[in-house]
């Protein structure tokens, strides 16, 4: 094992809980001298010496070994230096808890001496007063308590500086997150009881001292100094669990908001009361939320400028001026007549005709899988294929082109389409301060051909044999055979379809 490995784990794991131990081990006897009558002596006499000292080295070392032996499944890893960031989630939860398993295991070594030490009284025949019991646990809440919170904080400190960023080094994963483990109240109820529980308890110490209790001078204390005490236990609890609140109510409210802002809901203000770092925490949040309600307002107006799946792609492709090859199925839609036909309408009219050929383009298209590329006046291009790399593209164009014959209503002007497939280039063309997504190649040109050619072959819709592939059409489909396209050199095989035929 390398040296810095070893030197970090005994940095980090092994020497913050027995030096936080250690050091409580060594205050506790010139502080009993204080706290306790000298007469009290834990070890009493004969044969239970041994065991009553023995009772309180050995449930460390045991506490420490079973720790050990829960954390293996990190540490042989560490030995082995395989890689931190790949272990099991089972081991990177151990690492989570880590620094509440071990001060369990700190305060679990002093319970267990004083359960001992009580067992070794007994067995050694010792006249053990109440009194001695007394000193005996009032010794183990305030030294085992102490020793538990010192080595919470220590190894807390030390893991989340040193240890979690080699396991977690993108941050804590969101399951992790998620998970109960001893979050902001836990740790407060941990710290309060530092700075009241335990002061109060060498406050009582002090009264059952002076008052000759601990000595059996005395049976009890007066209800009116039992009394005292109570109320200013009462007070420092109060005390403290106001303290909390003033932290955990405004955090509270801070970690509801942004769990509500990760799922989505951006307009969800904190009402921010107050002048510290969370209020400062609060008015970044209210902040960032604002910005991401207006990235998603823009990202709503852009897919109405543009497809949905265009404007995705355009969002999360990170090189726009490029374009792939890629086969495609294109679809021409056109208003057959339309030029003479608004000629005897208001604008208004006009665009709201159009509006209405529109949104039942998109509409199918939509439906189908496909992408309203453009609109062109009275015309519209769809493709089927490109960005979102549509699977069965010839059949999604071939149904939207049926779908779009059957439901338009409009019957005073009809609808013409030409239908092809073939290899295009699709990405964004233009300069770097304007930029459009488009397809291009002979696919997209072949099919504007046949849009124009069902004037001349009577049908409302033209589709080439590459849309069936090597398959024949269904019902309703006539065989046009190879016909000779404006501008083609190469004749194709064509199919006409139509509710109605002039042929």
């Amino acid at each position: 094992m390398e040296t810095s490995r070893f030197v970090f784990f005994l940095l980090v794991v092994l020497f913050p809980p027995i030096v936080a131990n250690l050091a409580a081990v060594w205050a506790q006897f010139p502080l009993s001298d204080l706290l306790f009558p000298q007469t009290f002596s834990m070890f009493g006499s004969g044969d239970s010496s041994f065991l009553i000292a023995l009772g309180i080295i050995l449930p460390f070392p045991v506490a420490f070994t079973s720790l050990t032996l829960w954390f293996w499944p990190f540490l042989s890893s560490f030995f082995r230096q395989e890689r931190l960031d790949t272990l099991p989630l089972k081991v990177q939860k151990r690492v989570i808890f880590y620094p509440l398993a071990v001060s369990f295991s700190s305060l679990g070594g002093w319970v267990t001496a004083g359960l001992v030490v009580s067992l070794g009284w007994w067995i050694g025949g010792d006249a053990v007063s109440p009194q001695r019991q007394l000193v005996l646990w009032l010794n183990l809440l305030i030294f085992g308590g102490l020793s538990f919170v010192f080595t919470y904080y220590i190894v807390v400190l030390l893991v989340r500086k040193f240890l979690f960023p080699k396991v977690f080094p993108s941050g804590l994963p969101a399951e992790f997150l998620a998970m109960k483990s001893l979050g902001l109240g836990g740790q407060a109820v941990i710290f309060l009881a530092a700075v009241s529980w335990f002061p109060s308890l060498i406050g009582m110490i002090g009264i059952l001292r002076w008052s000759g209790v601990l000595e059996g001078k005395k049976a009890g204390l007066d209800s009116l100094v039992y009394g005292v005490y109570l109320a200013l236990l009462a007070a420092l609890l109060l005390l403290s669990w106001l303290f909390f609140r003033t932290l955990a109510r405004p955090l509270g409210v801070l970690d509801e908001t942004a769990a509500r802002i990760g799922k989505g809901e951006t307009g969800v203000p904190i009402l921010n009361w107050n002048t510290d770092e969370i209020g400062r925490l609060g008015h970044t949040l209210n902040v960032a939320a604002a910005g991401l309600a207006e990235r998603e307002r823009l990202r709503d107006r852009m897919g109405q400028i543009v497809d949905p799946q265009v404007r995705d792609f355009l969002m999360h492709n990170g090189s726009l001026l490029r374009g792939e090859r890629t086969s495609a199925t294109v679809l021409f839609v056109d208003l057959r007549g339309f030029t003479t036909w608004s000629e005897a309408r208001s604008p208004e009219e006009v665009v709201e005709f159009l509006n209405r050929f529109y949104t039942l383009v998109s509409e199918v298209v939509h439906r189908s899988g496909g992408v309203v590329n453009k609109f062109l006046g009275d015309a519209a291009l769809a493709v089927f294929g490109p960005p979102s790399g549509l699977a069965g593209h010839r059949a999604a164009g071939l149904s939207c082109a049926l779908t779009l014959l059957q439901t338009w209503e409009a019957r005073e002007l009809d609808l013409a389409l030409g239908l092809h497939s073939g290899e295009v280039m699709a990405g964004t063309v233009g300069s770097e301060t304007r930029l459009e997504y488009t397809v291009l190649g002979d696919a997209v040109n072949t099919a504007s051909r046949l849009e124009g050619h069902t004037r001349y072959a009577g049908y409302q819709l033209l589709a080439s044999q590459a849309v069936f592939e090597a398959s024949v059409p269904g019902d309703g489909w006539v065989a046009l055979g190879p016909v000779r396209l404006r501008g083609k050199d190469q004749p194709l095989e064509l199919w006409g379809y139509s509710p109605w035929s002039t042929k």
